[in-house]
């Protein structure tokens, strides 16, 4: 995502390779803007598995405060026998705790984090950006137009963005694409 101030990386997923190709990816589409943020939206391994990159990095991570003793031991882990770049050059995390809505980010860019303070996800919150009123809903709930896996997720998400007064047109999650969010409030009210 762009912002007024840098790109904010959404999730440091799966494996240090993978976000180092994120960084890289970047750095060559927007050569004159650096890495500002990290945001991850969950403490499930597929948020937070690049971690140690971001770290080695340098760039400041918005996670859920709950969050924060399970990627400090991330951090401290040792790895001896195949030293990451962490390892080589150890250095504190950044990190910034979203226990309530916050924004980041300036003007018509900016990007807001908002907890989904729900049953099924406590430890998770939703990116909101209202200029183009995109909402991603990290992996609370799984949308599949043919099967709803876990319908009460599928609720939960829908009620935490009336709690929040957001109008997405378009969401999407770590576990499905662009979906419009009509189509999925149709869904969870069937």
């Amino acid at each position: 995502m762009r912002t007024g101030r840098g790109i904010i990386l959404l999730e440091m997923p799966i494996s240090a390779p993978y976000v180092e190709g994120a960084i890289a990816y970047a750095a060559k589409e927007f050569p004159s803007e650096p890495i500002v943020a990290v945001v991850s939206t969950s403490d499930a391994w597929p948020h937070v598995g690049g971690l140690r990159a971001v770290v080695a990095h340098g760039l400041p991570i918005y996670g859920f405060g709950l969050t924060r003793p399970l990627l400090e031991r991330m951090v401290r882990a040792p790895h001896h026998e195949r030293p990451d770049a962490l390892a080589r050059a150890p250095r504190a995390m950044v990190f910034h705790p979203v226990d309530h809505r916050i924004r980041i980010g300036d003007g018509a860019t900016g990007i807001e984090l908002i907890p989904f303070a729900t049953a099924t996800g406590e430890r998770q919150f939703m990116v909101w950006q209202p200029t183009t009123r995109a909402l991603y809903t990290s992996d609370l709930f799984i949308y599949d137009p043919k099967q709803t896996y876990t319908p009460q997720t599928l609720d939960e998400a829908v009620e935490a963005v009336r709690r929040e007064h957001l109008d997405p047109l378009t969401a999407w999650g770590m576990h499905y694409g662009p979906t419009p969010w009509s189509t999925i409030v149709a869904t969870a009210d069937v």
